[in-house]
């Protein structure tokens, strides 16, 4: 295996999760095992050590009853224990010199000196608190001493042992058996680590597989939800949500190429016939400056369907700097001068409602003037003769409102939800017979966004339109 399959092996979710898995299976195991191997040997030594202080007593009160007689007190401590190759229980009898009487024969070495051993025992009521020692054996034993009085004064100092052997056999028993135990686990928990693993990535496997078989051409496909309502249904839906938006805006670029594939069509091809009618027919001097003129028209007509996609593209972001303090009554009051000989022309009645005091807002004028002469126009061209179109501006405190509102032909039901998004075209030879391309009222939304305002859109087919937008004041 190279080490480039190694480390994609490695970096496998799959494999991460078996990893971390396993690891904290074992280091689970480990830590109570460890827990149940501390409380194991605190009680067998708590016990060991609990029947060390009764052995004591007992050795003490043989002692005491056989006070005198040396060797009756020999025979009655050997009683208590027995003999043997490792016997588990020992003995020293010491008297307050510190001289050694008596005593098993395998009692272990290193014990604590014998002067010091009276002295503690001596100065304490109780049997000393137990302490380790080594013995021949390779164990260690559990050591105690404890006093002896008579009438008040020390007679003797009995020093009692007992093997740690069984302590240390159940503790080794116990690291052994932990040990089996240990590995059939570690085996365990990799193998269930891994077919968890694997049954909990399935479905994702299966929405990595489905997005992969979706392409271009296949849009419609979804990605099928298990019906589970947990965290991958979630992810199966937001990538299908996530798809709809994707063919919506795929067949609205291809709506919008089409659409701009004929209007730039139309136009060419105009500036191609008069070219070349200018070049294969004898002209007069007037006929081509018709000719340039007419060809004049068409590049303007070009240049204003640039100047919007261009304005699109940029997607809000408008330059700071343009923003300047403006009397928002007077940048619409421009607009309806320049659109009242149009309006005189179609037929169509323009009356404009301003406040008696400034509406002012900071914007970019230009901009400004393009939103309402958009709006304008608009309305204008969808407003038959005899129609009506009212411009109202409202002075707020936070935000400034500013109405178009006409009695034109309005906006299918169908169209409505829809007339803000770009390339969006619902009457196509309506939209084609005036010259519009869709982007006029994205333009709009654009502007408005630019200067943090809003606009919104009320109409009903065959009773007219109407336009609000919001912008907010300026308060400096």
């Amino acid at each position: 295996m190279s080490s480039m399959t190694k480390s994609r092996t490695f970096r496998r979710l799959g494999f991460r999760l078996t990893a971390w898995y396993a690891s904290i299976l074992c280091l689970t195991v480990v830590l109570i095992g460890g827990f149940l191997y501390y409380r194991l040997q605190h009680n067998l030594y708590k016990q060991h050590d609990k029947f060390l202080e009764l052995l004591s007593e007992d050795f003490a009160m043989e002692v005491h009853e056989n006070l005198g007689n040396l060797g009756l007190i020999k025979e009655e401590l050997d009683r208590e224990i027995s003999f043997g190759k490792h016997p588990n229980i020992v003995y020293r009898l010491f008297t307050p010199d510190g001289a050694v009487v008596a005593r098993t024969e395998f009692f272990p070495n290193g014990d604590r000196p014998a002067n010091e051993l009276v002295r503690a025992a001596s100065g304490s009521e109780n049997t000393l608190p137990p302490w380790t020692v080594h013995g021949d054996s390779g164990y260690p034993y559990r050591a105690t001493a404890e006093a002896v009085w008579d009438a008040g004064k020390l007679a003797y100092v009995v020093e009692t042992g007992y093997s740690a052997r069984p302590i240390y056999k159940t503790m080794e028993n116990y690291r052994k058996n932990f040990a089996r135990v240990l590995l059939p686990l570690l085996v365990l928990g990799v193998t269930g680590g891994w077919w968890l693993a694997r049954k909990s990535l399935a479905p994702i496997a299966d929405i990595t597989n489905a997005a992969q078989a979706i392409s271009r051409e296949s849009l419609g496909q979804r990605i099928p939800v298990k019906g589970a309502e947990d965290e991958l249904d979630r992810l199966a839906e937001v990538l299908n949500e996530m798809l709809d938006r994707l063919r919506e805006s795929f067949e609205r670029v291809d709506r919008f190429s089409s659409d701009l594939a004929h209007e730039l069509r139309t136009p060419l091809t105009s500036l191609k016939g008069e070219a070349e009618r200018a070049l294969t027919e004898p002209c007069t001097a007037d006929e081509l400056r018709g000719i340039i003129a007419s060809q004049a028209e068409v590049y303007d007509h070009l240049n204003t369907m640039i100047t919007d996609l261009l304005l699109l593209s940029r997607g809000g972001n408008a330059p700071t700097s343009s923003l300047g303090a403006l009397d928002v009554a007077a940048c619409v009051g421009e607009a309806v001068d320049a659109f009242m000989v149009l309006a005189e022309d179609a037929g169509v009645q323009l009356a404009f409602s301003r406040p008696d005091r400034p509406c002012m807002a900071k914007g970019d004028r230009s901009a400004l003037r393009r939103l309402f002469s958009n709006l304008l126009d608009n309305s204008i061209k969808h407003t038959g003769a005899g129609g009506t179109i009212s411009v109202t501006v409202q002075a707020g405190g936070p935000r400034h409102a500013v109405t178009v509102d006409d009695t034109g032909e309005g906006i299918p039901a169908e169209d409505l939800p829809h007339v803000f998004e770009r390339f969006y075209r619902g009457d196509r030879s309506r939209s084609r017979d005036t010259g519009g391309f869709g982007l006029g009222l994205s333009i709009c939304r654009q502007i408005a966004d630019d200067h943090g305002g809003e606009i919104a859109i009320e109409s009903q087919a065959g009773r007219g339109t109407k336009v609000t937008i919001t912008l907010p004041a300026d308060s400096s």
